[in-house]
């Protein structure tokens, strides 16, 4: 049986030939040097749940490596050479690009969730951001996401309740599974932990896909985002103030504006003027090489300063939605049988047939 160095695990809800991440990976296997990059593997996972997808796919895996990626995720040309020149690691992952030519409005939103200043250490996901080195859940992204086997099966499977902050919680846990013991007076001779994992962020490794390209879609995916991070809270336990914070602001707000209606409005517009200035002052712009960004002409950096003013009022919405025990994500069939498996030509994978028999199963 051939040895299989990487797994290419794709959600998507139905399976299509046109996949754009499967046709991008068979042009990257047919240029690929095997001798650096090794034989690999590719499973589309079709359902209605992508951590259930995810999981029934990774226990299927035969990779030693498993790289996830989103139906339209299209890794770059180097993407094979990369991933392998970054090893040794138990997790690395690197930024989603915008797949170019571009509209107006993904070229807008994506400008606003690269700007470090409007999101943080979040920017890694979405722009090229210094060299290889260690990082935590802030920087990464499943959709561009490489896990070693080994280290999927110390860490467990993505919490399928979780969604879409199944890899947030996911990272969270592999940070937290070997730390170091709190060293105790009476206690000075406590084993020693096994070392860390090594979760790596790879500025280098980047794939492109589309960016939301309505303001609905947008407005949509910052809630959810902020309703997965209460949701990660509910589920683990462990309050992060700096990560409630905009809800906490959002409360107060609130509870000023019923109070002092017109001081509020008053304070809002200093505020939001003094952010908007701070955002204009600080942009980088987001800088691509390809021949149809260069086409086009610049975003005004106050566009870029206003859209990014949304971001914390509807993350913080969702937060609050968040703790609502009667609202859910849109996520059907989270049973893992209700989960199918497909090689890259569409060739079904029996679920719970041993690695061996892969191939066999796949060409009945």
């Amino acid at each position: 049986m051939e040895q299989i160095r990487y797994t290419f695990i794709i959600p998507a809800p139905d399976f299509e030939t046109a996949l754009p991440a499967v046709n991008r990976l068979k042009a990257l296997e047919l240029k690929a040097d095997r001798t650096v990059v090794g034989d690999t593997e590719i499973i589309v996972t079709v359902g209605r749940s992508p951590s259930t997808q995810r999981n029934v796919a990774a226990a299927q895996a035969r990779g030693d490596v498993l790289v996830f990626l989103d139906s339209d995720s299209q890794p770059a040309d180097d993407f094979l050479s990369v991933l392998a020149a970054s090893e040794p690691f138990d997790v690395l992952g690197g930024p989603a690009m915008l797949l170019q030519p571009a509209p107006f409005l993904q070229r807008l939103f994506h400008e606003v969730l690269a700007h470090p200043y409007i999101v943080g250490p979040t920017a890694a996901r979405y722009r090229p951001l210094g060299k290889l080195r260690e990082t935590n859940e802030s920087e990464l992204i499943l959709c561009n996401l490489a896990i070693t086997r080994s280290c999927f099966e110390k860490v467990g499977p993505f919490n399928v309740n979780l969604y879409p902050n199944e890899e947030n919680d996911w990272l969270d846990r592999a940070a937290g599974l070997y730390k170091a013991p709190k060293r105790h007076a009476a206690h000075p001779l406590q084993p020693v932990p096994a070392t860390p994992l090594r979760i790596l962020y790879q500025p280098a490794l980047h794939i492109r896909r589309p960016q939301r390209g309505t303001w609905r879609e947008f407005c949509t995916t910052m809630m959810r985002y902020g309703t997965g991070r209460t949701r990660q809270f509910l589920s683990s336990g462990k309050w992060n103030p700096a990560k409630q914070g905009l809800l906490i602001g959002l409360l107060l707000f609130s509870i000023s504006l019923i109070a002092r209606p017109l001081i509020t409005l008053a304070a809002l517009l200093a505020i939001g003027a003094a952010a908007t200035g701070a955002i204009m002052v600080t942009r980088e712009p987001y800088q691509d090489t390809t021949p149809e960004e260069k086409a086009h002409p610049p975003i005004a950096s106050w566009k870029v300063a206003l859209t990014g003013l949304t971001v914390p009022f509807f993350y913080a919405a969702g937060q609050f939605m968040g703790f609502l025990p009667t609202f859910q994500p849109a996520m059907k069939n989270r049973k893992p049988a209700d989960v199918k498996l497909f090689n890259e030509n569409g060739s079904p994978i029996v679920v719970g047939v041993s690695s061996e028999k892969h191939d066999v199963a796949a060409a009945q």
